[in-house]
């Protein structure tokens, strides 16, 4: 009796549940294709169903400095045409969630007539600024604006990419814009105009990990008028970007080239890529002006993973170059454009613990005021690390590796000087 009781309720359960099993296969339709390509085909239909009880804005990538915030709303251009009746502006976003989308203008110049991707919408204020409501996905905003005198300023999304600006029908490269979206669209007189000038440095620092990653510094000097350019480019080829960190406004072309607004002043750009699959070379490709006609290259070797002997760039000393402070520890190298950078891998793994076998042969002399010595130092054998440096309390006066003299150098922090070491087998140092 207690069994049939049982199978009745499983077969009222199942027939309960028919109408979901035999339903057609729910669409992923809230995620972006470019994670949908990340994931087998066959988990496709249960992607919303396991989903079902995340919020859309937890889906938005997050900051890479704070997990917990995420960004939802992308404004990748905003076209002003404007002049002294009115004018007109074109937004184009990106928004992985339904979220806010924030437009031009303010309470004072409101805009009219705003249609999302072709359909005329109801704009709401927030935070005082006029917003929409847009759903996930790609988006074009057009609306228009009137007044009976050209306004002083305008307020446009200060997270705005990129801003194109015309004034009675002229474009106008040269613009204020203010940190927090204030668009000053009347200049002051015209000051002498100094001549437009790039200073460009690239520097990468290639670190042998899984994935291969590389992280690309640019250090820029402007001066002149704000203006945009074409850089690069930045992402060598066969490389994903992960993350792009810029004061200026920029963005990541499909050709690997950074498209960047740049205003006068000393700015500094950083872009971290991956590469697709296992790496055993490496070319810097050929590039136009104002790209740099030579970069400075860092390895970061990862001897846990695989030992690798670096060929077919020549080495430089990191102190002696503008790397950035925090890369002058590992090994530098100066490419040209179409040099390869060669990783010729000795193991895989730690197949042997690898251990520094030094020599010390140390013959010493005393002053004549018997006040302190004169030390000479013989190292031989094998070292690890790139740089050997003397204890405080000595004070280096020559260093040779080989026949050849070394720079004595001093890091920043530490006390004792040193020198750069290339040769990590078979040395032979006098000091």
């Amino acid at each position: 009796m207690h069994i049939d009781r049982y199978f009745l309720c499983i077969v009222m359960i199942l027939f309960l549940l028919m109408p979901t099993m035999l339903a057609p296969p729910v669409q992923a339709a809230s995620i972006s294709p470019a994670v949908l390509t990340q994931i087998p085909v066959p988990l496709h239909p249960w992607l919303d169903w396991v989903l079902r009880s995340v919020p859309e804005e937890l889906r938005c990538p997050v900051y890479f400095n704070d997990i917990k915030r995420h960004r939802c709303v992308w404004l990748t251009g905003l076209e002003l045409r404007l002049n002294a009746r009115g004018g007109e502006f074109s937004q184009r976003a990106h928004q992985d969630a339904e979220d806010w989308l924030t437009l031009p203008g303010d309470r004072r110049y409101w805009p009219q007539a705003v249609r999302l991707n072709d359909v005329l919408v109801p704009v709401m204020e927030r935070n005082g600024r006029p917003a929409i409501k847009a759903t996930a996905g790609n988006h074009l905003v057009t609306g228009q604006f009137f007044w009976s005198v050209l306004p002083e300023s305008i307020h446009v999304p200060p997270d705005n990419a990129l801003l194109d600006l015309w004034l009675d029908g002229q474009p106008t490269p040269v613009f204020r814009l203010e940190d927090d979206g204030v668009l000053w669209l009347r200049q002051r007189p015209a000051e002498p105009a100094q001549q437009d000038a790039l200073e460009l440095q690239a520097f990468r620092l290639l670190s042998d990990g899984i994935p291969f990653t590389v992280d690309t510094y640019l250090e820029l000097r402007v001066s002149g008028q704000v203006r945009e350019e074409l850089l690069g480019p930045v992402l060598l080829p066969d490389f994903l970007p992960l993350a792009l960190s810029s004061p200026l406004p920029a963005r990541l072309e499909a050709d690997g080239r950074l498209r960047v607004q740049l205003r006068p002043g000393a700015w500094s750009i950083h872009l971290k890529a991956r590469h697709r699959g296992p790496l055993d070379a490496l070319t810097l490709p050929a590039a136009k002006p104002p790209w740099p006609v030579q970069e400075i290259w860092s390895f970061q070797a990862q001897n846990a993973l695989r030992v690798v002997a670096v060929e077919g760039a020549p080495a430089l000393d990191p102190t002696q170059t503008n790397l950035p402070e925090e890369w002058r520890s590992w090994p530098a190298y100066l490419l040209q454009p179409g040099e390869t950078l060669r990783l010729a891998v000795r193991t895989r793994g730690i197949a042997e613990p690898t251990l520094e076998r030094l020599a010390l042969s140390r013959t010493l002399w005393l002053d004549f005021a018997g006040g302190g010595y004169t030390v000479q130092d013989r190292l031989s054998g094998t070292l690890e690390t790139t740089r050997l440096n003397a204890a405080p309390i000595l004070q280096l006066g020559r260093v040779a590796i080989g026949d050849e003299d070394q720079f004595i150098t001093q890091m920043p922090g530490s006390e004792g000087a040193g020198v750069e070491v290339r040769q990590l087998n078979n040395l032979e140092l006098t000091a």
